[in-house]
C-alpha cells in the first residue's frame, strides 16, 4: 500500500512528518509523491495562520473527491488543527469531523505511536508489519524519523510551549513545554553525522529554554548540565565538527531567553551559524503587553545591540503581526520606526486572524478592519524589501561558502549560506547536498545570484 503525506506550516511540522513516514514505512507502506495513487493520505496540519487552515480545507476537499471514486482510500488528519481534549480543542476537532465526515481518523502527533492500532481498527484485515518494539513508540521523541534529505536534518529537542502568547494556539495544540532527553539528542545527532549530514537544525517552540521549563525544573532531569542546558547541548553537538558536522542552527528562539552565555557560545562555537531569528511581533510596548510577550521594545533593542557587538556579521531576522486586537495607527507606526532602527535582515509578516481557543479569540476584540490590516501589511512589506535588499548588498562581489539544497523547475540550483541567505546558481553538474564556494554576482530583494568558483575542490 502507498501513502501520501502533505505537510503544512513550520519546520517542526516537517520533522513530525518525517516521524510519520518512519512509522508508516515500518508498517509496510511505501511513499508516493502522487496523491492520486495513494491508499492512505495524511494531512499534517498547521493552524497558526488562517491561510494555512484554508489550504488544509481545500486539499481535504480534493481528497474527498478521490475517495468518492475510490471508497477504499483512507484519509487522516493530524497536527495543530487537532487539539487536546482538555481544552476547547475537542470542540474544534468535532467541528472538523462534522465538516469532513468521511475522514477515517484523526490523531494527535504525540499519539503517533498508536497509528498501527488506528489502522487495524478501521481495516481489521489490513496486512501490516508487526511493530518491532512497540514500547519505544509510546514516546514520540524515540521514534527515529525517515529524514527527507541526507545532507541536512531537523532535530526536535523540545515540544509544547509555556509562553501563552494571547494570539497563539501552540500551547493548546502541542501542550505544555517539555524538553527531550539530552543524551537522546546527542545520539541522534551523532547518528546523523555518521550518515553524512552536514547541517543540523535544532527545533523547539522556544528552543532556547531547553531544559529550564517548569516541567524540566520539577523533574530535575537537566540539573547536571548547569544553569544553561541549551548552551551545554550546543557545545556537545559542536564537538561533532571533528566527525563532519559543518553547520548548526536552531529555531525558533524566544527573545527574552537569550542569555549572555548563549550569545557568547554562538560567537565562539565554530559550527553555530551567524544567524539569529528573534520574533519581535510588534514594535510598541502596548501591543507586546496585549500579546503577552514578556519583554519590552527597549529590552529587545538592547538584545540586538549585544548580538551585534559580540557577532558583528550576524544576520538577524524576525516575525511581525500587523492588525492585532487594539492596534492603532500610532502603534503600527512605532513598529515601522523600530524596523528602520534595527534594519532586520528579513521579516516574516502576518495579518492577525483569530485562532479558535486562544485568549485573544475568546477575550479580545478583532477590531482592526481587514482593509486596514492589508494596508499596514503592504507598508511593512515595503520596509522589509528595502532593508532585505540592503542586507543582501553586503555580500555583493564576495566569495561565499554555500550548501546547495535543490534544483527547481526553473532550471536553477538553489543554495544557502551560513547567514541563511538564498543564492541562485546555474550549474552544469548536480551538486545537491554539497558545499561549494561561489562568487556573488548580483543581489536582489529576496535572493542573490552566484557563480561557481573555479577553485572548488
Amino acid at each position: 500500500m502507498k501513502y501520501f503525506i502533505q505537510t503544512f506550516g513550520c519546520q517542526m511540522n516537517l520533522s513530525d512528518s518525517e516521524r510519520i513516514c518512519a512509522i508508516l514505512e515500518h508498517l509496510g507502506f511505501e511513499k508516493t509523491e502522487e496523491i492520486s495513487s495513494a491508499d492512505l493520505i495524511i494531512f499534517n496540519t498547521c493552524s497558526v495562520r488562517q491561510k494555512a487552515e484554508d489550504k488544509v480545507h481545500g486539499m481535504i476537499g480534493n481528497a474527498l473527491t478521490l475517495k468518492r471514486k475510490n471508497p477504499q482510500l483512507l484519509l487522516a488528519v493530524t497536527g495543530c488543527m487537532i487539539r487536546k481534549s482538555s481544552t476547547q480543542n475537542s470542540e474544534k476537532r468535532d467541528k472538523l469531523l462534522k465538516l469532513y465526515n468521511k475522514l477515517d481518523f484523526v490523531f494527535r502527533i504525540e499519539d503517533l505511536g498508536v497509528i498501527d492500532k488506528l489502522l487495524f481498527e478501521i481495516v481489521p484485515d489490513l496486512d501490516l508489519n508487526i511493530m518491532a518494539d512497540e514500547g519505544t513508540l509510546e514516546n514520540y521523541f524515540k521514534i527515529y524519523p525517515k529524514y527527507t534529505e541526507n545532507f541536512k536534518a531537523y532535530v526536535p529537542i523540545q515540544t509544547g510551549c509555556d509562553k501563552f502568547c494571547t494570539y497563539c494556539i501552540v500551547p493548546y495544540s502541542r501542550g505544555r513545554e517539555k524538553s527531550r532527553n539530552f543524551e537522546e539528542i546527542i545520539k541522534e545527532c551523532e547518528q546523523l553525522v555518521s550518515e553524512g549530514v552536514k547541517e543540523i537544525t535544532l527545533l523547539g517552540q522556544t528552543v532556547n529554554t531547553y531544559g529550564i521549563s517548569r516541567a524540566d525544573k520539577i523533574s530535575k532531569n537537566f540539573e547536571k548540565y548547569g544553569d544553561f542546558p541549551f548552551v551545554a547541548l550546543l557545545k556537545k553537538i559542536n564537538a561533532l565538527q571533528a566527525k563532519g558536522l559543518k553547520w548548526l542552527r536552531f529555531a525558533s528562539p524566544y527573545p527574552k531567553d537569550f542569555s549572555d552565555e548563549l550569545i557568547t557560545a554562538m560567537s565562539e562555537l565554530e559550527t553555530v551559524c551567524p544567524h539569529a531569528h528573534m520574533p519581535i511581533q510588534a514594535g510598541s510596548d502596548e501591543m507586546l503587553k496585549a500579546m503577552n510577550r514578556k519583554y519590552s521594545v527597549a529590552e529587545y533593542i538592547k538584545l540586538v545591540a549585544k548580538f551585534r557587538k559580540k557577532i558583528p556579521n550576524i544576520s538577524i531576522t524576525t516575525d511581525i503581526i500587523v492588525g492585532f486586537c487594539g492596534e492603532t495607527e500610532e502603534m503600527f507606526e512605532k513598529t515601522c520606526s523600530l524596523y528602520k532602527k534595527i534594519k532586520w535582515d528579513m521579516c516574516y509578516p502576518a495579518r492577525y486572524s483569530p485562532r479558535i481557543g486562544t485568549f485573544s479569540e475568546k477575550q479580545l476584540k478583532d477590531d482592526v478592519l481587514r482593509e486596514e490590516k492589508a494596508k499596514r501589511w503592504r507598508k511593512l512589506n515595503n520596509l522589509i524589501k528595502k532593508y532585505c535588499f540592503e542586507s543582501m548588498k553586503k555580500f555583493l562581489n564576495k566569495e561565499e561558502e554555500v550548501l546547495i539544497d535543490e534544483k527547481k523547475a526553473d532550471g536553477f540550483y538553489y543554495a544557502h549560506n551560513a547567514h541563511n541567505k538564498i543564492i541562485r546558481l546555474k550549474l552544469r553538474t548536480n551538486l545537491i547536498g554539497k558545499f561549494a564556494y561561489v562568487k556573488i554576482k548580483e543581489v536582489k530583494e529576496w535572493l542573490m545570484e552566484g557563480e561557481l568558483m573555479e577553485n572548488n575542490k
